[in-house]
This record gives C-alpha cells, sequence and structure tokens, in this order.
C-alpha cells in the first residue's frame, strides 16, 4: 500500500514518526509532504525521515493565508499524481481537498476544535478522525472517536522513554528543579481574537528562577533579560518535558504533552480545547487561566505544595491506564480501510 502523509506543525512529525516506522516496517510505501515549519523540517531531518516541501514561506494575514491555501493545493496535487497513492492523511484538510480530485480516500486527524474552518472543509475528508474528548461534530458515517488522545501516539508507555542525558546535556542534575516556559504567537486562523501569555513574562521567570532553573522556548524573540533563558527547540523536548518540575506557557500541544507525562501543567490562554479540558477536569492534570496574573497566582500555590510530581505522575498513569494504543488504532486503520471504517464508526455507538 501506498500512504502519503502531509506535515503543517512539527507536532505531525511526533505523531506520525511511529506511525510511519510500523507501516514501512509492514512493507508499505510512505511519502511525506511538508508545509514550511522550520522546526517540523528539523525534526524529519533528526528523525531520518525523507520528505517533500510544499511551500518555502509561512503566510501571515488572512488573505495571505487564503491565496497560501491555493498554493498548497496546487503542490500537493502535482506531487500526489506523481506519487499515486492509494490513501492520503495527515492533520489538515489540503489532502481531503487533494484526495478528490485524485479520487483517492482520505484519512484526516483533527486535534483542535476551530469551528467553521472545521465544518467548512469537513464535507471533503472521507474519515474524520478525532479523541472522544474533541468538541465538534461530523457527519456520523464518517466521524470516528477514539478514546485516547493525539498525543498519545508518542508519549505512550509502549513508545516513550525518558532519558536522563537530556538533563546532564542543559548542565542539569537529576536532583535540580527547573521550570519550562512556553510562549508561542497566536498568527494562525483559529487563534484569530483571542491571545495567551502576553504580559509579565519576565517577572514570572525571575520568580521561579528563586526556586530552580528557568528555561523557555519561543516561536519569537524575546528580548532584553529573557533570551537568556531561551533554549533551542529540539527532539528532545519531551524528555526535558518529563523531568520539569513544572510547566507554564500559552502552548496547548506542549501543555497537553507535560500533563500526559505527569508534569504539573499551567496553560494561559483566551481559548480552550477539548483534551485540555478533559486533562483539566477528568484527570486533573492541567490547569487553565485566562491571564498572566491568574498564572502567578497558581504557580505560587503549587510551589508551596509537597509531592506535586509525585502526585502529577499518580495521576497520568491513571489517564495513560483508560486510554488506547493510537499507533495501533491508526495503523489498523489504514491497512483495513474501508472495513475497518465501519468497524470502529459502529464502536462509537457503544462507548
Amino acid at each position: 500500500m501506498k500512504i502519503l502523509v502531509d506535515i503543517g506543525h512539527p507536532a505531525n512529525v511526533h505523531f506520525f514518526k511511529n506511525i510511519i516506522r510500523l507501516l514501512e516496517k509492514e512493507g508499505n510505501e510512505v511519502k511525506i509532504t511538508l508545509r514550511n515549519r522550520d522546526v517540523a523540517k528539523y525534526l524529519l531531518n533528526i528523525y531520518g525521515f525523507e520528505y517533500e516541501t510544499l511551500v518555502e514561506r509561512h503566510y501571515k494575514g488572512v488573505l495571505n493565508k487564503a491565496v497560501g491555501m491555493l498554493k498548497i493545493d496546487y503542490k500537493l496535487y502535482k506531487v500526489a499524481k506523481k506519487f499515486g497513492p492509494d490513501i492520503l492523511t495527515g492533520e489538515s484538510f489540503y489532502i481531503a481537498r487533494v484526495s478528490k480530485l485524485l479520487r483517492k480516500p482520505s484519512i484526516v486527524f483533527i486535534n483542535n476544535e476551530m469551528g467553521f474552518y472545521n465544518k467548512l472543509f469537513s464535507r471533503f475528508a472521507d474519515v474524520i478522525c478525532t479523541s472522544k474528548s474533541f468538541n465538534e461534530s461530523f457527519d456520523f458515517k464518517k466521524h470516528i472517536k477514539y478514546d485516547g488522545y493525539y498525543f498519545g501516539a508518542y508519549l505512550h508507555p509502549s513508545y516513550f522513554k525518558p532519558d536522563t542525558s537530556v538533563l546532564e546535556d542543559l548542565g542539569l542534575n537529576k536532583d535540580e528543579k527547573f521550570f519550562i516556559l512556553r510562549f508561542r504567537t497566536y498568527d494562525a486562523f483559529h487563534d484569530i481574537g483571542h491571545r495567551g501569555f502576553h504580559a509579565d513574562r519576565l517577572k514570572l521567570a525571575k520568580e521561579l528562577e528563586e526556586h530552580g532553573r528557568v528555561l523557555i522556548l519561543s516561536d519569537s524573540e524575546l528580548g532584553g533579560e529573557l533570551e537568556k533563558y531561551r533554549i533551542p527547540p529540539s527532539e528532545r523536548l519531551h524528555d526535558l518535558l518529563y523531568f520539569a518540575y513544572m510547566y507554564i506557557g500559552d502552548g496547548f500541544s506542549t501543555a497537553a504533552e507535560a500533563a500526559i507525562l505527569g508534569t504539573p501543567s499551567i496553560l494561559v490562554s483566551t481559548i480552550d480545547r477539548g483534551y485540555i479540558k478533559e486533562l483539566r477536569d477528568r484527570y486533573n492534570l492541567v490547569i487553565t487561566c485566562k491571564n498572566s496574573e491568574e498564572a502567578h497566582e497558581i504557580v505560587r500555590s503549587l510551589l508551596e505544595k509537597s509531592d506535586l510530581k509525585k502526585e502529577w505522575r499518580r495521576r497520568a498513569r491513571k489517564m495513560q491506564s483508560e486510554k488506547i494504543d493510537v499507533v495501533k488504532f491508526v495503523v489498523d486503520l489504514i491497512k483495513r480501510y474501508p472495513e475497518s471504517v465501519s468497524e470502529y464508526i459502529e464502536q462509537n455507538k457503544w462507548k
């Protein structure tokens, strides 16, 4: 079987890496396409994957994004037609639209609720897969809800084993407390009208520094004194998140990843996500707030608790015990298509 996988975000690389490896191990041919994202490109190179870049720039602004979508559709169509896939898959609807032109099936994995955008393009997809925690619904004849998280494809205990050498690389010792802060740009379609951790960043870093080392990840320039805390993007981020004492930031994926790994996670944003809601309300693994002032108060409160990491680890183990192996689910779905689709949709009726 020939499968085309479209990558548009670093999280897509992590999600598909074990899936691609298992598919190839079982004799399938996989073609990877990439929409320009420097970190995603870095990760693909580190993991040794071959890929074809569709665009060399990141489009900003509503009008430019709309024009850029058409250009990406065209390039993806050309690459896909030459490859001749049996199935196209990815997180975006680029592959869904192009699959219609090729008259080949598409399986789309959606992790973020984006309202009108999802509704507009969902009609092009043959199959839509979301976590059961997802807050939007699609045509029940093609919507599969799996009982797991997107992040489980690479953070499930079967695939993730924390490596302590990441601490040595940053000059940290095993017993040293450190904190990870994540600041992202709010420039995607689904970010319009929302904001994250935009103020008092230095104040938070200074307060945390009194308790341990501070490490910052950011999509853009930090400026001033904050730059000294910055660490470069790395394929070993998840090892670092596992050992961190706490995560604070406005990155949804990183907040969920930290929580799943058993690290106290504080998300600062005016946006909510289904998986964040479940990790917060059902498993008490994420704490959400809408501004920097709330974040400061939460951080201070958590720092006063004893056995903080021990408690989060316990909660994470409980959550993991209740979730499926997402990698095996996706590989089975693709390999047995289309029979697998009807089976999984039928299972949804009884859960």
